[in-house]
């Protein structure tokens, strides 16, 4: 089974973890816990459930450690579209996460289930 990193708030993760029922599923909500995590296992994808620069902080560190690593990004705030395009996100949309918008993201990302 293919395993999806989220990134982000508990309480956003666990919502969305209901939705990838086919993935293995890894959360962190801290940089700290997210970047041995990357290093140890390379996931499938990266979600990032978090608003404003921490989340954009997230996607860095991803695109730092797999260049080519899909990453769906998921805020608050639609001014980081933008950032999003310039850091390659596969996938840029607007909290909260439902069941439409996971899918779209794991097509976007090439994990149709």
């Amino acid at each position: 089974m293919k395993t999806i990193i989220l990134y982000g708030y508990p309480e956003d993760c666990k919502a969305s973890g209901e939705y990838l029922n086919h993935y293995t599923i890894r959360c962190f909500s801290e940089q700290e816990e997210l970047i041995p995590a990357l290093l140890e296992e390379c996931p499938a994808a990266v979600l990032v459930l978090m608003e404003k620069a921490a989340g954009m902080e997230g996607v860095i560190a991803v695109r730092r450690i797999y260049p080519g690593l899909p990453i769906v990004w998921f805020s608050n705030d639609s001014g980081f579209a933008p950032q999003a395009y310039r850091l390659q996100v596969n996938y840029f949309a607007l909290l909260p996460v439902n069941e439409d918008k996971i899918n779209t993201a794991l097509r976007k990302c090439g994990l149709n289930r």
